[in-house]
Formats: structure tokens, C-alpha cells, sequence
């Protein structure tokens, strides 16, 4: 992964992976919600141009694996669409989880 900003030369690895919105915990069926995933290395700097996968899980077991790169500000975005029942987000950067988010849909 490649990191810009001011990371040192040291391990410029993502170490924080953060999911927002994270108090998000339900939407009617069919909604579009955006999801950040902001990355930071060790010593809090953002990292730009790192790829995120934002897994979804929903009732039914299956997984969905979404892909990003982080901006300027470390961060990416993406959209999702809430379906029926739970799915549970996680953002994944080089092996870092962040936290989940579960997103119920409502008819």
C-alpha cells in the first residue's frame, strides 16, 4: 500500500480502520447509505491511495465484498442498498478490521 501525508518512513501501514456511520442501525428496504471508511497509521496521520474492501454479510450468510481507494483525507466512500433483514458491515485494510456496523432494513 502506498501512503502520502505525513507519515514517517517508518511502518506507514493503515493501523486505525474506522466505519462511520456508526450509530446507523436502521433504513427502509431499498435506501441508499453512504458508509466512510477513514484509515490512519500509527501515529494517527491519514493514508491516501489505500485499498478498502468493505465487506457486507447479510441473514442469509451471503457475503458481498465491496473495493475502494482512500483520498486525500483517507477516506472512502461507499453506497450500499438496504435490503430486508440484518447485514453487517466491516472495512478491512491490509488485514486491519474496523468497527461493524449492523444495519437492519424495515419494510
Amino acid at each position: 500500500a502506498e501512503a502520502s501525508g505525513s507519515a514517517d518512513s517508518g511502518d506507514a501501514g493503515a493501523s486505525v480502520v474506522i466505519l462511520d456511520p456508526m450509530l446507523t442501525t436502521e433504513n427502509p428496504i431499498g435506501a441508499v447509505q453512504v458508509l466512510d471508511v477513514q484509515v490512519f497509521d500509527a501515529s494517527g496521520a491519514v493514508l491516501s491511495g489505500v485499498s478498502v474492501q468493505l465487506v457486507a454479510v447479510d441473514t442469509t450468510g451471503t457475503t458481498t465484498t465491496l473495493s475502494a481507494i482512500t483520498d486525500a483525507t483517507g477516506i472512502a466512500g461507499f453506497t450500499a442498498v438496504t435490503i430486508t433483514g440484518d447485514t453487517e458491515y466491516i472495512a478491512v485494510v491490509d488485514g486491519v478490521s474496523s468497527n461493524a456496523i449492523d444495519i437492519t432494513g424495515l419494510s
